[in-house]
């Protein structure tokens, strides 16, 4: 290959888009039987554009410490994640886990460092957002979607105004979804029993992530 073979072969690799989407909770033995039903169609175009599978997990089971090493590469005793909490040295209570504990770079770091564009939204345990190049919103962004973003949420921090006005509360989220989640919805007393406006507020956070 010639020289302006070559520039030309390192233009398309730069101008190439990588779509990362995690899916917790997910049962792909559940989503295969879906995807060959032909219920899951914006999946299934995913999948067969691209790649996916099934990957060993962690033990013990922790979605921050899963989802740190899939960001990393490398084991919780390297990356430094293990749970949802850390001890905090000064007071000796226990506090939702940063990302400035990770001990490791991740791959918006990584990637970032060779000049590659990126966006990173509610990563697990992601929160203070990182200084990257591109637009970072922590997981801590959707989290108490009524009231305001935790500070720190959005980097570029210029850009928090403008996303915040993306943002769901559970007032937001039309009630009438419940009943997918809770078949027998209408026997509930709402009144006594807090857990369908909770899973509002919940799905208010996913909505806002969306």
């Amino acid at each position: 290959m010639n020289v302006a073979g070559v520039a030309e072969s390192r233009r398309a690799k730069s101008a190439a888009k990588v779509l990362l989407v995690g899916w917790a909770g997910a049962d792909f033995g559940i989503a295969r039987e879906q995807l060959a039903a032909g219920h899951m169609p914006c999946l299934a175009r995913i999948a067969g554009a691209g790649a996916f599978g099934l990957i060993d997990g962690c033990a013990p089971a922790s979605s921050p410490m899963a989802w740190t090493t899939i960001a990393t590469g490398k084991d919780p005793e390297q990356h430094g994640i293990h749970g949802f909490a850390s001890i905090d040295e000064g007071s000796g209570r226990a506090t939702p886990i940063s990302g400035a504990a990770r001990r490791t770079k991740a791959l918006w770091n990584l990637l970032s460092e060779q000049g590659n564009h990126c966006g990173i939204v509610g990563w697990l345990g992601s929160h203070p957002a990182e200084a990257i190049h591109g637009v970072f919103v922590s997981d801590a962004f959707a989290r108490g979607t009524s009231a305001p973003p935790l500070p720190g949420s959005v980097f570029p921090a210029d850009r928090e105004a403008d996303l915040s006005d993306l943002r769901l509360a559970g007032g937001d989220v039309d009630p009438g979804l419940l009943g997918l989640f809770i078949p027998r919805l209408k026997e509930i007393d709402l009144g006594c029993d807090s857990r369908p406006a909770r899973l509002l507020e919940r799905l208010a956070e996913l909505y806002t992530l969306h």
